[in-house]
């Protein structure tokens, strides 16, 4: 009962804040100005991160995700050693290689597109954050020396970062409206993460 009536409060505060400042609800369809800032960062995002991808030889840590990740994809098995990251790393690469073919790109192409999905997610917390605060973030994080490197690094650290925003996120949009899939969400989430 509470729950619905704060919901009913919610949806009347927001229409008449609308109202009141003479501006239409948002359209659900059309992107606009902040859409359109937004998809061009992640496009810029994805270039850099997909730039020269298997120009460089694969660092040391790289190369034992890479050897693990091949031989699983090629049907040798697999078998969690705690020398190495959690099973994500693992099978994601090797679901990579076994699509794709074989090759330091593919090795390196589940971190770069989760580098991407990373400097898009600040997008869910524009409301929270401000829009200009959440664009300034997906900017600062699509230019960022560190998360450049790490977002086409075969290690656990990018997807880290994907899987902690996500969880914050999640957080805050239970905050304000909780709802049952939002507690799904956090359970894969934390799933993935382990």
């Amino acid at each position: 009962m509470i729950i619905k009536l704060n919901r009913r409060w919610l949806r009347a505060k927001t229409r008449r804040y609308y109202l009141a400042t003479k501006q239409s609800l948002p359209s659900p369809t059309k992107p606009g100005i902040v859409g359109y800032a937004f998809i061009a960062v992640v496009l810029v995002a994805l270039v850099s991160r997909m730039w020269d991808l298997g120009g460089r030889a694969l660092h040391y840590d790289e190369i034992l995700h890479a050897w693990y990740s091949w031989r699983y994809a090629e049907g040798m098995g697999y078998g969690h050693t705690p020398l190495t990251h959690g099973p994500f790393l693992f099978h994601g690469a090797a679901a990579m290689m076994a699509t794709f073919g074989s090759s330091d790109v593919m090795v390196r192409m589940l971190p770069a597109l989760f580098g991407m999905a990373l400097v898009a997610l600040p997008y869910l917390l524009r409301r929270q954050m401000g829009v200009a605060a959440a664009l300034a973030t997906s900017i600062f994080l699509t230019v960022s020396p560190s998360f450049l490197y790490f977002g086409r690094f075969i290690r656990n650290d990018i997807f880290m970062a994907v899987w902690a925003l996500s969880l914050f996120i999640i957080m805050w949009h239970y905050i304000e409206r909780p709802r049952t899939k939002l507690l799904v969400a956090w359970t894969v989430i934390w799933a993935l993460a382990y």
